[in-house]
């Protein structure tokens, strides 16, 4: 299949084609970087520059980067970015963002792989709607379990751009992996990751969306992201963490939405889905020894403004955010019990 690809390659280098930027941030991967970057460097469009940018791990994971590059074809056209220390993925996507070289920017995880035809497909549908992003279907693999996430539409209602962002079942992910952005869309824009965040994909998604005036879902399978990272065996500081950050999160979108030139009605609507989502946090929060966090997702100063009475429901929510934290505590309760049903 290499050698294929290969000969595909030089065939088709004499037609004008866009560079596009393939950008992994690497750390600590070396039980999964060499099949990922083989994945990636088996791409049949001819024009990619292959970005590594180097967050300073701990393991091989570089020297097997650096083994590939000596004896791999596409050796040449790899360009390796190293962080002064480690600042984190986050950091690292931006760096790309900055270094890349491409018209077009994809990335990838470091565990990850791709098909073949990935960039091919998404380039060609880039080529045919001229939307600011194009996103592939997935699966999910876990514990030798495979799930399909597909879809295939093209949207340009800017309202069912933005509210996409919390529909799951049709925005195939909020990730940034398995998607091909136009590169001065997002500098423009300087649509950005929060570096050092443990899920840095939620706030550069929401910003993504907000700007965003087209994007589209091509329905074949382009990417496969594996659960190698289980929860299970996660410290208890890290879910410390991990919940700090989601604060921090929630309030950086409602400061940036308040910013956001987007009409007030459609700023309302999402204001809603925001507290939904901080409600479905605080449930996760319920457990002993978070419970903390409750009054952080909770926090009236999130819909402290003018459209709370605008909005029936947005005062209700802020009503329900200044109730005491046991009240709090049944709501959520109650709430879960009502999901369950």
């Amino acid at each position: 299949m290499l050698k294929e690809n290969i000969e595909f390659i030089k065939e088709n280098t004499k037609q004008t084609v866009d560079l596009v930027t393939f950008a992994i941030p690497v750390y600590n991967a070396e039980n999964y970087i060499e099949k990922t970057m083989l994945s990636a460097l088996n791409q049949t469009y001819p024009h990619i520059e292959f970005l590594i940018v180097d967050d300073r791990g701990t393991d091989s994971t570089m020297k097997i980067i650096e083994n590939i590059v000596a004896t791999h074809p596409r050796g040449k056209h790899i360009r390796i970015v190293k962080h002064p220390s480690n600042i984190g993925i986050g950091a690292g996507r931006n760096t790309a963002i900055e270094q890349a070289n491409g018209k077009y920017l994809f990335f990838m995880d470091n565990d990850d792989t791709v098909t073949p035809d990935c960039i091919q497909k998404l380039y060609d549908k880039m080529l045919k709607t001229d939307v600011d992003f194009v996103c592939g279907s997935h699966n999910e693999v876990e514990k030798g379990k495979i799930r399909i996430r597909s879809n295939n539409f093209i949207e340009k209602d800017k309202k069912q751009i933005i509210l996409s962002y919390f529909d799951s079942r049709k925005f195939p992910s909020i990730a940034t992996w398995n998607k091909l952005f136009k590169v001065s869309f997002l500098r423009e824009n300087n649509i950005r990751c929060v570096p050092h965040q443990i899920t840095e994909d939620w706030y550069f998604t929401f910003q993504l969306l907000l700007h965003a005036q087209s994007y589209c879902v091509i329905p074949d399978i382009t990417y496969s992201y594996l659960y190698c990272h289980s929860l299970e065996n996660k410290s208890k500081e890290w879910f410390h963490v991990l919940y700090r950050q989601l604060v921090e999160i929630s309030g950086d979108s409602v400061e940036y939405l308040r910013k956001s030139p987007l009409e007030a009605s459609l700023k309302r609507k999402i204001k809603i889905k925001l507290f939904t989502l901080r409600l479905y946090m605080s449930r996760a929060v319920l457990k002993p020894g978070y419970q903390e966090y409750i009054t952080d997702f909770l926090n009236p100063a999130f819909l402290k403004d003018k459209d709370i009475f605008r909005s029936i429901t947005l005062m209700c929510a802020y009503i329900f955010s200044n109730m005491p934290l046991f009240v709090k505590k049944a709501g959520l309760h109650i709430v879960s019990i009502i999901k369950n049903l």
